[in-house]
C-alpha cells in the first residue's frame, strides 16, 4: 500500500512539472520572436529552470520562458 501511494505521488509531481516545462518552451519561442515579424524561427529553448514557489503551472512557465527568450534575442 505504501508503494502504491509513493508511486501516485511521484506521478503527480511529474505531471505538474510537465505543465511548467511546456509553458516555458512555448513562452521561450514567443519571447525569442517578439518584435521580429512574420517568419521568425526561434532558437531552440534551453532546459527549463526549476519553478519557484507559485509558478509551478503552465502560465508560470510561459511567463518565465517569455522573459528568458526575450532576453536571449
Amino acid at each position: 500500500m505504501k508503494k502504491l501511494i509513493l508511486i501516485l505521488v511521484l506521478v503527480a509531481f511529474a505531471f505538474a512539472g510537465e505543465a511548467f516545462r511546456q509553458g516555458y518552451r512555448d513562452g521561450w519561442k514567443a519571447g525569442n520572436c517578439y518584435g521580429r515579424g512574420y517568419g521568425c524561427y526561434p532558437s531552440y529553448p534551453p532546459y527549463p529552470p526549476y519553478p519557484e514557489y507559485g509558478e509551478d503551472n503552465y502560465m508560470g512557465g510561459y511567463n518565465r520562458g517569455f522573459l528568458d527568450g526575450l532576453n536571449a534575442q
